[in-house]
């Protein structure tokens, strides 16, 4: 309990230095936007007063140059529309085979980061490219393996290395996604013309697909020994030894749940995630016991900032 309070500390202090960063980075954004806005009015004023001495062909020029600028800030201002860019910082809670019971146990979880690029198509529908990295962990005693007084499960053991005193693991992932958002408050309004959506809050269902890199390795709980890495050149027998990132096992990965968002103002919104998490591979925890696809938890608190 005190490791998981810890942890919430950990997240508030993280959230609001990420807050407070991103409302420098805007302030210093809007500024430079303001100066250019205000250089190019200058310009326009100092054209205009000295229009009547340049000749015709002088003229020509400057408006070419006006219609080549505004040609660019339209093409800009296409591609910047209705686009952010976010970044969370939260937990990471592992459901698969090693792991302890109980809800939000704090012995199932560990910290990870999300940035996201997103674009909003209309009030219903947003896509966002998303990268999400950070650390799993589990652990499970030996008496968790009985399912009755005469039948239990075997742990992963194929090195024999287990000591039948429990084990855990822990794993690195780095994972890329392609989520997309539908605003439930929009789908409410569509079908009840008379909701009125005219709060700061967005409730969305996200779901997408994408890929995780990973390496995991298990230990026995009591003498923290080698029992098996996934991810590791232990057939090389460099046992503890992890792979290089691009020759890690690699899944494939199905995400979905829920976001809560808070526009606090124009161009800032702050976002809370809940997303499950399906890895088609039963080896994020180095154990194929079940043969069943491993799954995860992400929770984390973060800011949005639009263009």
């Amino acid at each position: 309990m005190i490791r998981f309070a810890k942890l919430l500390m950990n997240l508030m202090k993280t959230t609001i230095s990420l807050f407070f960063l991103l409302i420098f980075c805007s302030n210093t954004i809007i500024g430079q936007e303001n100066s250019i806005y205000d250089a190019i009015k200058e310009k326009q004023i100092i054209d205009t007063s000295s229009a009547l001495d340049i000749s015709t062909s002088e003229a020509l020029n400057n408006n070419l140059v006006t219609f080549t600028h505004i040609k660019k800030k339209s093409i800009s201002k296409f591609f910047l529309n209705n686009l952010s860019l976010g970044v969370s910082y939260g937990i990471s809670e592992f459901k698969g085979d090693i792991k302890q019971d109980g809800f939000s146990n704090p012995d199932n979880m560990n910290i990870a980061y999300n940035f996201r690029l997103t674009k909003k198509i209309n009030n219903l529908i947003s896509i966002s490219s998303e990268v999400l990295f950070g650390v799993l962990n589990g652990s499970k005693k030996n008496e968790s393996y009985l399912i009755s007084e005469t039948q239990s499960t075997e742990a992963y053991d194929p090195y024999d290395r287990y000591e039948k005193l429990g084990e855990d693991f822990t794993a690195d992932f780095f994972e890329l996604d392609l989520i997309t958002s539908i605003n439930l408050e929009s789908v409410l309004k569509h079908y009840y013309s008379k909701y009125s959506d005219n709060n700061r809050f967005d409730i969305c269902y996200n779901i997408g697909l994408g890929i995780t890199s990973f390496k995991s390795i298990k230990r026995n709980n009591e003498s923290n020994t080698y029992i098996y890495g996934y991810g590791y050149k232990d057939l090389e027998e460099e046992y503890e030894s992890a792979k290089a990132f691009f020759e890690r096992p690699k899944a494939r990965v199905i995400s979905y749940g829920y976001s809560v968002s808070y526009l606090i103002n124009s161009r800032i919104k702050c976002k809370l995630l809940f997303l499950g998490k399906l890895a088609d591979t039963d080896f994020l925890d180095s154990s194929l016991m079940n043969q069943q696809n491993d799954k995860f938890r992400h929770i984390s608190l973060g800011l949005d900032y639009a263009f």
